[in-house]
């Protein structure tokens, strides 16, 4: 599954595994997707996102957010 929206592009693969790009650690800017650090246990399930936040939705039914700094709601 793929969710696009303004500058954030996320992925939920078959594998349950979590991708994220461009993604930004410690001021650098990954243009390529970066496997998000969730732990084996947790099979990502779906992603979503808007303009500059995702939700990744696991098969435990766990909703994970982020974004920018929230500054926009």
């Amino acid at each position: 599954m793929i969710a696009a929206g303004g500058d954030l592009t996320i992925c939920a693969t078959e594998n349950g595994e979590a991708y994220a790009w461009p993604y930004q650690k410690s001021g650098t800017t990954y243009s390529y997707p970066v496997k998000m650090p969730f732990s084996p246990k947790i099979k990502i399930e779906k992603a979503s996102c808007g303009y500059n936040f995702g939700f990744f939705i696991s098969s435990q039914g766990l909703v994970y957010a982020f974004g920018n700094d929230n500054s926009e709601g």
